[in-house]
């Protein structure tokens, strides 16, 4: 019973998850190919009277279009956000990362994070649990994107500490510093002086002040040095 709908914004990788799945031979799998960050609202015609008032069903709220036909519009249980990033949680195994990271790279890649994390959140039911993870150390991709999005939903979405047995983790941050190019750090939107800099970054990269309140430290922290991975 359910569904399960797996996107990949990339057309080959999308291509390779759909033969994957093919193996199962399960009808309850769909592969789209849409950017994360505005991935359609789905909806599911609804077999019933035209004339009954919108409702809800389990999938979500019901919709009547002007002809009287009646559409769900879907929201998820469950919602895995595996967002783009630098990836340097992957050093062990890729060395190329470390000729080609730079401290700018995570910086670049924040907002549309946030975007798609945002996005997730929209499509997500009522007491359905989301996940967001990256494969990258930074906390500027982590606990800024998670804080930022804590922000946006304004008590919409709460923290839950996952409890996964086995794994050594460590807890989420609740602060941390910035870098510049000259390998300086900043510990706040204000100090950043270089102008240029300053329109790359945004005060939501840097630790928020309420970070206890909203619970930083129930992120989990995967190290792969930890778990000899």
């Amino acid at each position: 019973e359910g569904i399960v709908i797996a996107n990949d914004a990339d057309r080959r990788r999308a291509h390779m998850l759909t033969k994957q799945i093919k193996r199962l031979r399960s009808p309850n799998f769909l592969v789209t190919n849409h950017p994360a960050q505005f991935f359609p609202n789905l909806f599911v015609e609804e077999e019933s009277d035209a004339s009954s008032k919108p409702a809800s069903s389990s999938l979500g709220r019901i919709y009547t279009n002007r002809h009287g036909e009646q559409y769900t519009q879907v929201r998820f249980d469950r919602i895995l956000c595996d967002v783009p990033c630098t990836g340097d949680g992957t050093l062990r195994k890729n060395a190329l990362l470390w000729k080609n990271w730079t401290v700018m790279a995570g910086y670049g890649l924040h907002y549309l994070q946030y975007r798609i994390a945002l996005r997730g959140a929209q499509l997500l039911k009522p007491g359905g649990i989301m996940v967001y993870s990256t494969c990258s150390f930074n906390p500027v991709e982590n606990e800024a994107v998670v804080a930022r999005l804590l922000h946006q939903c304004a008590g919409g979405l709460v923290l839950e500490k996952a409890q996964l047995e086995g794994l050594k983790i460590d807890k989420g941050l609740e602060t941390w510093k910035l870098m510049d190019k000259k390998g300086e750090f900043l510990t706040s939107y204000d100090t950043v002086k270089d102008e240029k800099l300053k329109e790359k970054l945004s005060p939501f990269m840097f630790p928020p002040p309420n970070a206890k309140e909203l619970g930083l430290e129930k992120c989990m922290r995967l190290m792969p040095h930890r778990q000899d991975t």
